[in-house]
């Protein structure tokens, strides 16, 4: 194994964050051992645990029932797949969690598109499990899945490309499928006995439908990016009930309200067609349809440009909250909180300015909770206890970080990344350098290594240290500096 030694030319102390109160009504939690950021936490239904996802494979579920504190349950760093995180949600009886994911939540161009034609937008398909709530261990797990959901307390309910497909829990066994080509986001209902498809309408199998014939500005539409919702009995998936009143854009959400009476979807207008100026994220609006008609009776104006932002209601479909995600490549985050009875404003806000560090204000999801005026919200590797009436709005810009703060985040990396089967080890480790090297390392713009100076001696193997610092210089640390500042440490490599 290869030990890593780091010395600051500017040393700091380390400062250990735990359940800190940032300001009245707003906690950091700070949960222990996390190493990647988060992208996704949900609620049980009793609210007393949290489940939480982040990146590169990891899952966790953590005790909430005392407010202010967190404390860990259990934790599976083995999951295959989801290596860019993933969104939740638990059974009605919390004995499983369905998660499917982030990259399901986004719609992208096709990868096919025919000469001449206009190219046509897909939502992203990626991989779905259902865990045990009390171990975290995989029961079940599917790839190419667009939505999972539960039907009553022992099955699941899988939309994928080729079709729709029941298993049952805890043994993740196949009870049955139904094939429809070119298949997207599905849901079904609790009780099992309507589904709600996000159909194309130039789908072969539906084009000819008097339901759809009906309707020509969507269908001619349809060659870019716009669907419709088709509602089937269970039993009869050839011929739908009904279809929507209106043409929806690309789904890649749906989440039930009280007794399944209305659904919520989330849809990206022009899939990414709104992403493609200045890098802004692409464009999401929330709607309601009503599940017993067909009919799309509310659109909740809210427009989040979070690529995989999420939308939850409480259990009286009272409260909403969203999260967004605006500016330049989505630097402002915001989780907002409305009423019902007043849409249009804000009930409370919480917002962080995009930081030094790329990835430390981004909102990875959020839990609106149920039982009292508390959201948590995952940011980077911290979840925050958020109380939106005793503080209705929060706005951090963050403050310039210490060069002692850089270069510390600089060690870390390189002591994570020598530790693992990292592209950078690996590289070190096919050129066969060993021994030690100290080495003063600079970076500067977009975290790019502009100097290294090596100090060596007599016992000092110069041509495997060149490798080295060849191999260093090509290296980009995930930490944006502005144009006029420079950071240097030193690190020693024990390799």
């Amino acid at each position: 194994m290869k030990k890593c030694i780091a010395i600051f030319l500017l040393f700091s102390t380390l400062n250990t964050f735990s359940q800190t109160i940032i300001e009245p009504g707003a906690i950091d939690l700070d949960p222990e051992g996390i190493t990647t950021p988060f992208t996704g936490v949900s609620l049980s239904p009793d609210q007393s645990t949290l489940f939480a996802s982040s990146m590169g494979s990891r899952i966790y579920l953590f005790n909430v029932s005392t407010p202010g504190k967190i404390a860990p349950v259990w934790k599976n760093l083995d999951l295959a797949g989801f290596k860019g995180g993933a969104r939740a949600v638990f059974s009605e009886t919390a004995k499983y969690i369905a998660i499917r994911d982030y990259g399901t939540h986004t719609a992208k161009t096709r990868s096919i598109v025919t000469f001449g034609a206009k190219p046509k937008m897909k939502q992203v398909s990626g991989d779905a499990a259902v865990v045990d709530a009390a171990t975290g261990k995989v029961l079940f797990q599917k790839n190419n899945v667009y939505h999972i959901a539960f039907v009553g307390a022992d099955k699941v309910f899988v939309s994928f490309s080729e079709g729709f497909g029941w298993y049952g829990l805890p043994g993740g066994e196949e009870i049955k499928t139904v094939s429809i080509a070119d298949n997207e986001c599905a849901t079904i209902t609790p009780d099992g006995k309507t589904i709600i498809a996000s159909i194309d309408p130039d789908n072969a199998a539906f084009k000819e439908l008097s339901s759809v014939q009906k309707r020509k500005r969507e269908a001619k539409n349809a060659g870019k990016f716009k669907r419709l919702l088709f509602f089937f009995d269970v039993n009869n998936i050839k011929q739908p009930k009904y279809i929507s009143n209106e043409e929806v854009d690309i789904v890649t959400d749906m989440k039930f309200g009280k007794d399944a009476k209305y659904l919520y979807y989330v849809a990206h207008l022009n899939g990414e067609e709104h992403g493609n100026a200045m890098n802004a994220p692409a464009v999401k609006v929330i709607e309601r349809v009503e599940v017993a008609t067909g009919i799309i009776d509310r659109g909740f104006g809210f427009q989040s440009g979070d690529m995989a932002g999420d939308f939850t209601t409480s259990t009286d479909e009272n409260t909403f909250a969203y999260s967004d995600a605006y500016g330049m490549v989505g630097t402002n985050r915001e989780v907002a909180v409305h009423e019902s009875s007043n849409l249009k404003t804000r009930t409370a806000s919480f917002l962080l300015r995009g930081g030094l560090f790329k990835m430390s204000s981004h909102f990875s999801g959020f839990a609106l909770c149920t039982n009292r005026p508390i959201v948590y919200i995952g940011t980077g590797k911290r979840i925050i206890e958020w109380d939106y009436k005793k503080l209705p709005k929060y706005f951090r810009t963050p403050a310039p970080a210490s060069n002692e703060e850089i270069g510390e985040k600089c060690q870390q990396t390189l002591t994570a990344l020598l530790d693992t089967t990292s592209k950078l080890n690996t590289q070190i480790t096919k050129a066969n350098i060993s021994g030690t090297y100290i080495m003063d390392i600079t970076i500067a713009q977009k975290g790019m290594v502009q100097t290294v100076y090596c100090e060596s001696d007599e016992k000092t193997n110069i041509a495997m240290q060149n490798n080295l610092k060849d191999i260093i210089r090509k290296y980009q640390f995930d930490i944006d500096l502005p144009k006029d500042r420079r950071v240097k440490f030193r690190y020693v490599f024990q390799l």
